[in-house]
């Protein structure tokens, strides 16, 4: 085991009872060719870097450039998370890469464990927090993989990310340049997708994904507002805009199926259930305040189902209501007034029904 304990201190000017504040890097290295690349040219304040590679062929790098950055990086070794499923015996880690880059006095934490990313380094995690990050924490977990990549970018104050990636192949991204915002991606199976951006303030996003190729997209410009996903099949899209604020939006989306939000107004909501091979667009344009929207689109049967719901409110306080329990039917609401009410069930096959209000 290599074992590197390394103490900077910028040329302060000492106060009589003063102490120099010193950057911290450690690393711990245990296995052939692993690689770590540290460097600190802050200030230095409470500024640390924490390096554990247990494997071959790791690769870290760290730059920090402001006081109060901490980081860590466990590349192999024992998980920093219990997972049931897992051993929680040390466990190698191979061609495995981390970035870490802080401007501001953030945190950040990548653990990848039990990862072989092959020649070309093909497990992936970085965090980039700029200047404006101060108090934002990011949080990377790769297990049991030999290709995902996992990106988190943080330009705004006080956010909180978090991407756990298992098994599989997986892209994940998080973007937050707004305040105060959190994001939690997780995605179990594999060829899956996410990206949320949160360019608002105080908003929340989780997607949760087990299964092969879902997809999922999150959105939030506005502030205060929800976003919930959850895909647990395969094939899956599922895709959320958020421009207004204090909106929420909850999408629990089966095998094959489509569901598509956009809230662009206030204190809306929004609710899709589909179990398999459904599709479900909502919109809530600017002006319609209040407006709830309720979709479900469930046979009770693991067959393909092809049912279809509309959904499009423009007036304040309206609220609709669309379940299809059949196959192959078609819903369209469109409430253009204010406080109106719609409710559809369609049973069976091949049902049409259009309400405008």
């Amino acid at each position: 085991m290599n074992r590197t304990i390394l103490a900077t201190a910028s040329a302060l000017a000492l106060f009589a009872a003063g102490a120099v504040f010193a950057a911290e890097s450690e690393v711990d290295q245990n296995g052939t060719g692993n690689q770590a690349i540290i460097n600190q040219t802050g200030g230095g304040a409470a500024t640390s870097s924490e390096v554990n590679q247990s494997g071959a062929g790791n690769l870290a790098t760290v730059t920090q450039s402001a006081d109060g950055a901490t980081s860590v990086i466990n590349q192999g070794g024992i998980p920093y998370r219990v997972e049931t499923w897992i051993s929680t015996e040390p466990q190698d880690s191979s061609n495995a890469e981390a970035t870490v880059a802080q401007a501001a006095a953030a945190k950040a934490t990548i653990d990848q464990v039990a990862v072989n990313g092959g020649a070309g380094r093909n497990v992936k995690a970085t965090i980039l927090q700029g200047e404006g990050a101060d108090g934002s924490e990011a949080d990377i977990y790769q297990l049991v993989s030999s290709s995902s990549n996992a990106l988190i970018i943080q330009t705004g104050e006080d956010n909180e990310a978090q991407i756990r990636q298992y098994q599989g192949h997986h892209d994940s991204a998080t973007f937050q340049t707004g305040e105060g915002n959190f994001s939690r991606i997780s995605a179990g199976g594999s060829n899956t997708e996410q990206i949320v951006t949160q360019s608002g303030d105080d908003n929340r996003s989780e997607i949760d994904v087990f299964g092969n190729n879902n997809d999922a997209y999150v959105q939030q410009v506005g502030d205060g507002n929800t976003s919930t996903i959850a895909q647990g099949a395969s094939n899956g899209y599922a895709a959320v805009m958020q421009t207004g604020n204090d909106n929420t939006s909850i999408i629990s989306n089966g095998e094959q199926s489509v569901a598509l939000v956009t809230q662009g107004a206030n204190d809306g909501y929004s609710n899709i259930f589909q179990r398999f091979g459904n599709k479900a667009t909502v919109v809530q344009e600017a002006g319609a305040d209040g407006a709830r929207s309720t979709v479900t689109q469930d046979n009770g049967l693991w067959i393909y189902a092809g049912n279809e719901a509309s959904v499009t409110q423009r007036g304040a306080g309206v609220e609709s209501i669309i379940t299809q329990a059949g196959t192959d039917s078609l819903a369209t609401v469109i409430q253009d007034g204010a406080g109106s009410h719609s409710s559809i069930q369609q049973f069976g096959a091949g049902n049409v029904a259009t309400v405008t209000q």
